[in-house]
């Protein structure tokens, strides 16, 4: 939960949730630099009941980039996780994603994302942005189911 973030001092590097994959598989500066808290209502594809796996990085989940695509973004996103600024850009999200791919998601559920959940991106043109949750973050609990697709 939120509560069990601390920070000993302004200056100490936050620990994230996935630590051992950005080790692992993605560039130093990841996640980039320009990636900020920020408190955001989001939205993210899930099953209903929502399942653990839903709120799980890619590589936590044993699903690798395309080598062909393998470039910094790929590799940085993987390590966190997907969300969208809108119902709207998640509910097209997820239509083209089922165009290109099999994937279990069949639902949008909404959240409020806090600045002690993690650091996001920039929103794309898609309305795509990324969150890298700190270390003991939980996002379940702040999701609820809002749309079928």
């Amino acid at each position: 939960m939120a509560d069990a973030i601390t920070k000993s001092t302004p200056t100490a590097q936050p620990v994230y949730k996935y630590k051992e994959h950005i080790e692992k598989h993605a560039p130093k500066n990841c996640p980039p630099t320009q990636a900020k808290e920020i408190n955001i209502v989001a939205y993210r594809w899930v099953r209903k009941p929502i399942e653990v796996d839903d709120f799980k990085s890619h590589y936590s989940l044993d699903r690798h980039p395309p080598k062909a695509t393998e470039k910094f973004h790929l590799e940085c996103k993987y390590c966190g996780l997907s969300l969208f600024t809108t119902i709207d850009f998640a509910e097209l999200g997820l239509r083209k994603a089922w165009k290109r791919t099999t994937i279990p998601y069949t639902h949008i559920a909404e959240g409020k994302i806090l600045e002690s959940y993690g650091v996001c991106t920039s929103a794309n043109d898609d309305g795509h942005f990324t969150i890298h949750e700190y270390a003991g973050i939980d996002l379940i609990p702040f999701f609820k189911i809002v749309k079928e697709i």
